[in-house]
This record gives C-alpha cells, structure tokens and sequence, in this order.
C-alpha cells in the first residue's frame, strides 16, 4: 500500500516524537500493573510465553516471598485489577473483553479462570497503577500488613546510561522489609527491566 504524501509527513512527524524503543527483560503491553491488600501485593508478569499473575505475600516469620502465581492468557492486556482479602479480579482484552476472577491463598500454582465481559461499563474503568515508571524514582509506597515489628515498602527505581547508539534505561522495583530502626532487613526484586531507547 502506497502512502500519500501528507500521510508520509504524518508518519514522520509521530516518529520524531516518539523514539524508537525496544525492550529486554519482563516487559510487554500492561505488564506490570499491580494492586495490593493487607500483607500481600499482586502483579501482572508477562516474561516471554509466559503470562501471569504473581502474588507477594510479606508477613511476621517469612519476610517477603512469592505465596503464588497464577496462569493468565496469554494475549490479555489487563486495564483493571483489585485485590480482597482472598480473590483478585482482573479485566481486560484478549480480542473481547475479558474478567477473570482468582482465588487466592490455595494452591501455590493454578490458572485464572475467565470469562467474556460484554456488560463492562467503559465509564468506570480506572487504570491500575504500574511498576514501571519513567521519570525520576517514584515515592515508596507503604504496604499494610499485620507484621507488628516490621514494615514493608514497595520501591520503583529508574537509572539510565548512554551507550553506543542510544540510552539504555533500566527499571527495577522491589519489595523491602524494615526493622523498627529503619534498617532494610530483606529484599525481593519483582520487577527488572531493561530498555533501549535509539539515537536518531
């Protein structure tokens, strides 16, 4: 197909605003939202074949662990995502609009099981938030649990260096339990990405 002349200019114009970028590591589509509840945090992992949900559990005795992960389909761009105390639900596309409801605290490794959404209310969806970030290392961000000597926070960093072609940019996210002194006594990286953004 031929492209016009002021479609071409078009096409020009988003590409200069845009960089060009690709990307290694766990990163694809909505890959990394997330939602949190009292003594675990949630995520969407897309790494490779492999899509799913992973659930951190941070609790008094085991620190910061991964409790469960659940097989996801593999074409699902999740938009939507809640946690409750024992079931998380996801929404989004996979050619339809999909929900899919997943109960937790069972078998550490099960499937999520989903079904086509046609009454979802578009007007109501609320993005969930993201581990990737790009701008400067966002705020930690508190976790609740039921750990009566620790804390537990989820960091998001964002570091960059020039190479040869470009920058590269690397995001990494963890979850950290401190002690009452304000000591870092344990980490668990959930999140680690590298990304490759092209000089013109």
């Amino acid at each position: 197909m031929k492209c016009s002349g002021t479609f071409a200019v078009l096409l020009a114009a988003i590409a200069s605003i845009f960089p060009v970028m690709s990307s290694a590591g766990t990163q694809h589509g909505n890959d990394g939202s997330f939602c949190t509840f009292k003594g675990y945090l949630a995520y969407d992992d897309l790494e490779g074949i492999t899509h799913s949900l992973r659930v951190i559990r941070f609790e008094a005795g085991r620190g910061v662990y991964l409790a469960e992960q659940v097989t996801l389909p593999r074409t699902l761009t999740v938009r939507s995502m809640s946690c409750e105390a024992d079931r998380i639900e996801l929404e989004g596309y996979d050619s339809v609009w999909r929900k899919c409801a997943i109960e937790i605290g069972g078998s550490p490794a099960s499937v999520a099981n989903c079904s086509d959404d046609h009454g979802f209310d578009f007007a109501k969806l609320v993005e969930p938030p993201s581990l990737g970030i790009f701008g400067p290392d966002a705020a930690p961000i508190p976790l609740e649990s039921a750990d009566p000597e620790h804390s537990y926070q989820l960091l998001r960093h964002l570091s960059h260096r020039v190479v040869a072609g470009g920058t590269e940019w690397h995001t990494k996210c963890e979850i950290v339990q401190i002690d009452r002194a304000g000591s870092i006594l344990k980490r668990l990286v959930i999140y680690d990405n590298r990304s490759m953004e092209y000089a013109d």
